[in-house]
């Protein structure tokens, strides 16, 4: 699943007038995170500000929207490019707003986005993570234990900040070259 080539260059998205104080947060997170991946790959992200005050999973103005949701159960999640325009969404939890130290927001995002751009959990790739999902994936790169896709929970070497590693960058390339 990856966005085609033309697409892939006009991701637009909403942030949600939801998040209230924590708007100019999010902008600002989003804008760090989407630029890694843009700094790797043939991708472009463009925050549609004009639907923000629109912005929810019905509005086909923009690619995906960008809104809180109420729930200890994750920080933040995404969705794949094959997802319905109703399901393209990054849903983000009041506790990404608190102490997540060593993760930020803007390292949070990187890892949703990457999902966004087709990238599954690297610890899916070693059942010995203790976190196997499927097999439904490919190998871009060898397996990289510090990559941002990896949960630090699961065996995951990357004991900083969800961050773009070599190997991610590598991978981002090889899908959107």
């Amino acid at each position: 699943m990856k966005w085609s080539a033309s697409q892939a260059l006009h991701l637009t998205y909403c942030v949600s007038t939801a998040f209230g104080g924590n708007y100019s947060k999010v902008v600002s997170a989003m804008s760090s995170a989407t630029g890694a991946w843009e700094a790797s790959a043939r991708v472009n992200f463009v925050h549609a500000s004009a639907q923000d005050s629109n912005c929810t999973g019905r509005n086909s103005a923009v690619v995906f929207d960008v809104n809180p949701v109420n729930t200890t159960q994750y920080l933040a999640r995404a969705f794949f490019p094959n997802s319905s325009r109703r399901s393209r969404n990054i849903l983000i939890a009041q506790d990404s707003f608190g102490d997540i130290s060593p993760w930020t927001l803007t390292g949070i995002l990187r890892h949703e986005l990457g999902h966004t751009l087709g990238f599954r959990h690297e610890h899916t790739r070693v059942s010995s993570t203790g976190c196997y999902e499927d097999n439904a994936w490919r190998a871009l790169t060898p397996y990289d234990a510090s990559s941002v896709m990896h949960y630090p929970q699961c065996r995951g070497t990357n004991k900083g900040d969800l961050s773009l590693t070599t190997s991610d960058k590598q991978g981002a390339g090889i899908l959107y070259p």
